[in-house]
């Protein structure tokens, strides 16, 4: 059996077998990779972190029904007026986000786009090279958003309360890593600045490999768990989540890579 631990050369090791798009489903990042320009991406990796959350066959058939209706949804976006936005999706529902929640977050981001023409650019205008993490940025961007939400849930969390925004972070490690796996479509962010999507996945590989001292899942456990990446990745703290968080993902795939199907069972035992 293998177990996959904190180790630059063995993550690294992963990285490069398995950090490829053949081993990307079941994920929400998929339907990035059925759109070519920017704008689209954009748009539908913010749709596809924000439903990110519960199964993921639940996950994927939610996303793609609402990007079925949109068809290309940055036009749809633009040439839609908020009521006909509200109309089409009214009776959508997922866990927790229904119809009109969806609707506001959809007309919000119409609206980022029509000012902005791109998320980017309106993102962007919160950045500064100062700031040790993109954190202070996400959360002037999470107010754009503040009124997208059903009783205590939000579509976009703030990040100034104590949630991991696990969504967020794994939307912009989408826009602003490069690689196989991830568009990158960002070029006014560095990768530096990201901070790691905490998920239960891995959160399960930081508590086994000692990476925090906090039991649960929090902003302040995320930024513990990246400055230990930091420590062997420091321009790109992100580099490994994909390959890490895999194991929990593909707990039931056929397709899975006995190698890691081994570091998936010994973590279980």
């Amino acid at each position: 059996m293998i177990s996959l631990s904190f180790n630059k050369e063995l993550l690294e090791s992963y990285y490069k077998k398995y950090n490829k798009r053949e081993f990307v489903h079941p994920d929400p990042l998929e339907f990035l990779y059925l759109y070519q320009d920017k704008g689209n991406k954009e748009i539908v990796g913010l749709i596809a972190s924000t439903l990110a959350f519960g199964r993921v066959d639940l996950i994927l058939k939610a996303i793609r029904c609402l990007l079925n209706k949109m068809g290309d949804p940055k036009s749809y976006l633009i040439e839609s007026s908020s009521q006909k936005i509200e109309t089409d999706f009214k009776d959508f529902s997922y866990r927790f986000m229904d119809g009109k929640t969806l609707s506001k977050f959809l007309i919000t981001t119409k609206e980022l786009i029509q000012d902005h023409d791109y998320i980017e650019n309106f993102f962007s205008l919160h950045y500064k090279d100062y700031h040790e993490t993109i954190i202070p940025a996400l959360s002037e961007f999470a107010k754009a958003f503040s009124l997208c939400k059903r009783k205590n849930w939000c579509a976009i969390p703030n990040p100034d309360g104590k949630s991991p925004v696990k969504r967020l972070n794994l939307f912009l490690r989408w826009m602003v890593r490069k690689d196989e796996v991830d568009p990158g479509v960002w070029e006014k962010i560095p990768a530096s600045k990201l901070i790691v999507p905490l998920d239960i996945h891995m959160w399960e590989f930081a508590i086994s490999n000692k990476l925090t001292k906090l039991k649960s899942p929090s902003l302040e456990m995320a930024y513990q768990i990246t400055r230990r990446f930091k420590g062997i990745c420091e321009e790109d703290p992100v580099k490994y989540d994909f390959v890490i968080t895999r194991p929990g993902i593909w707990r039931n795939s056929r397709s899975f890579p006995k190698e890691l199907k081994d570091v998936k069972d010994r973590k279980e035992d």
